[in-house]
């Protein structure tokens, strides 16, 4: 459905919290624009700082250009139900990559929809074409665990997606990390920000970082 504005949407305390078992949860908030007056600026709204994450879905040719041109957003998340009303174009993707945006393709209406699958490997095949098969997010986007799949499992989706082989490990592990890495230096809002961000990939996870110089956090 359609995203509430911005100003109705509440106010989270602290984004992350500990759940036990070394698991931390995150927070998330998707916009679904319908016009392009629906997409809001990111990097200047109050409610962006209380997520972890902020994802954008296009469903329009203009809302995909402001979705990939604006600073502030981590994820420009595709729905692969149905075909794009849109056309990716190296312009967009590049613009996104250049100011840290990950694209995640969502796999999980595929799993029993023919038609919605065919749908995921043209969309993934144009993204992948463009970012070499890499800077992808793989998640399932459903509300129903049937739907999700193994870590092997979408591994093997993503080779068949034309995501590369170091590309497929990342779209479960470093992509995602450099999302929430992103979500955090997002909300710096002062000062000149340094921006590195690294990615431990050794065998058994990844663990991203994000090291913040000379910048201030708004109120701080």
């Amino acid at each position: 459905p359609p995203t509430p504005p911005l100003h109705k949407l509440p106010i989270l305390g602290p984004s992350a919290a500990q759940v036990g078992g070394g698991l931390t949860l995150l927070t998330r908030l998707t916009l679904v624009p319908e016009e392009p007056d629906d997409v809001p600026s990111i990097q200047s709204h109050k409610i962006a700082e209380t997520y972890n994450v902020v994802a954008i879905q296009p469903t329009s040719q203009r809302t995909w250009e402001l979705a990939c041109e604006q600073h502030g957003v981590d994820v420009v998340s595709l729905d692969c139900t149905q075909r794009l009303r849109f056309h990716i174009t190296r312009k967009q993707v590049d613009a996104a990559l250049e100011k840290g945006a990950k694209f995640e393709l969502l796999y999980g209406q595929a799993m029993k929809d023919p038609s919605a699958f065919r749908f995921l490997v043209s969309t993934a095949r144009q993204l992948t074409h463009l970012t070499r098969g890499k800077h992808v997010i793989m998640s399932s986007g459903s509300s129903d665990a049937v739907y999700l799949r193994s870590p092997h499992d979408v591994l093997n989706l993503a080779a068949l997606l034309d995501i590369t082989r170091s590309g497929s490990f990342g779209c479960l592990r470093e992509e995602p990390a450099w999302a929430v890495a992103h979500g955090r230096a997002r909300n710096l809002v002062e000062g000149t920000v340094d921006r590195v961000l690294r990615a431990n990939t050794a065998e058994g996870g990844v663990a991203g970082e994000v090291v913040l110089a000379r910048g201030r956090r708004g109120g701080g």
